[in-house]
């Protein structure tokens, strides 16, 4: 079966539920790990369009996301989001859109900021009626299937060592992915393992907002 590309093109509309999207999926992290353990620290701010998010100080979850997609970012919007960071004791992390208001790449310049890595956001259409991954083609010795309550350590275990493949799963790595596995139970989101032929061979999670299913937290 021969699968068929379509090209998409991502306007300012698409871009911003797109971000809105991952914005919300760390929020609802957050807002896990808050009620789960009240003494995490975990909070969430809506600020300028986005989402500003902690759950640690160095946690990759530790970011704003979807800042100035609703247009001009205010001067007492941006030090709203740096206070959010700076009164935690966190360093100041903004994933930004390129799509985001001219006005907050201004408060980046005066304020000092700089871009530190980009990222690519990979976007596609799914039709129902592409079928399964057997009736694609693919090895019918994989399964991708949702991980119940009784497996949800071997799904941290699991992503973990993913993304572990050149040192050793450190216990911040383990919190992060024990926090999406909080996430996963309490806030809408769904994990998975996949396995070959039985034997576990990865995981990953989704997240669905307004038509958006994003994709994260997956490592072979």
């Amino acid at each position: 079966m021969t699968m068929r590309i379509e090209t998409l093109f991502v306007d300012g509309a698409l871009a911003r539920r797109l971000e809105l999207a991952e914005a919300e999926s760390g929020a609802s992290c957050a807002v896990a790990l808050a009620r789960q353990r009240p003494d995490s620290g975990a909070a969430v701010e809506s600020i300028a369009g986005g989402r500003a998010v902690f759950t640690g100080i160095g946690s990759p979850l530790s970011q704003a996301t979807g800042v100035g997609m609703d247009g001009e970012v205010s001067a007492e919007e941006f030090a709203r989001l740096e206070n959010f960071f700076f009164s935690r004791g966190a360093a100041v992390n903004v994933e930004t859109s390129p799509h985001a208001d001219a006005s907050l790449f201004a408060h980046y310049g005066k304020n000092g900021y700089r871009a530190t890595e980009f990222t690519s956001v990979l976007v596609r259409r799914v039709d129902a009626s592409e079928g399964d991954v057997a009736e694609r083609g693919v090895s019918t010795g994989l399964a991708v299937d949702e991980v119940p309550a009784s497996e949800k350590d071997l799904w941290v275990r699991t992503v973990c060592m993913g993304f572990a493949e050149h040192y050793a799963v450190t216990d911040e790595l383990m919190e992060v992915m024990e926090v999406m596995g909080l996430f996963g139970s309490t806030s809408g989101a769904t994990l998975y393992l996949a396995r070959v032929d039985g034997a576990v061979a990865g995981g990953g999670a989704m997240f669905v907002r307004d038509g958006i299913a994003g994709l994260f937290g997956a490592s072979t």
